[in-house]
């Protein structure tokens, strides 16, 4: 890696520029990364450990949730489908009995389609407003308050998982 730009998008990601050693010269901002991350203690198994922990915790809460929803026949769906948001899904072990679907924009390429790994249908998201869920999970957790407030606007009166950073019900 001979150099890196830090960019917001997603809440915060790192772009690498990769080439075998020695065709370019490292820029100093390589080594401002590694000092930063060294700071933040993460070339320390116990900073892992601790975000493990917190991985757990969220993936306990949300799934207790979800049981709790369908052990009393609510309807627990998501809206949105990003990427981030399939790998929770698949690695909470959710399925279409607890999820019966994920609701995406109407001219999503998506709609139509199921999420890998799941077999849970991807619909259109108009879907939310005729039945009224009794929670909606945020699979796009980053853009969180935006996709509330505009539910919100258009009559939504469901409760709002947001699964990550940390499980919060709205």
């Amino acid at each position: 890696m001979f150099d890196i730009q830090r960019a917001s998008r997603y809440g915060g990601n790192i772009r690498a520029y990769v080439a075998r050693k020695g065709v370019h010269p490292i820029n100093m901002r390589v080594n401002e990364l590694l000092a930063l991350e060294a700071q933040k203690g993460l070339f320390k198994p116990e900073t892992w450990a601790t975000w493990r922990q917190r991985v757990d915790n969220n993936r306990t809460q949300f799934m207790d949730l979800a049981y709790k929803a369908k052990s009393k026949g609510q309807l627990f769906v998501a809206d949105s489908c990003p990427g981030r948001g399939a790998v929770l899904v698949n690695y909470y072990g959710i399925d279409k009995s607890l999820m019966p679907y994920i609701a995406q924009l109407p001219e999503s390429e998506k709609v139509g389609k199921y999420l890998p790994g799941t077999h849970i249908p991807i619909v259109d998201n108009r879907v939310i407003l005729e039945e009224q869920p009794d929670y909606v999970v945020v699979l796009a957790w980053h853009y969180g308050e935006y996709i509330v407030e505009n539910w919100r606007k258009k009559g939504i009166r469901s409760k709002f998982v947001m699964p990550l950073p940390e499980f919060k019900l709205i």
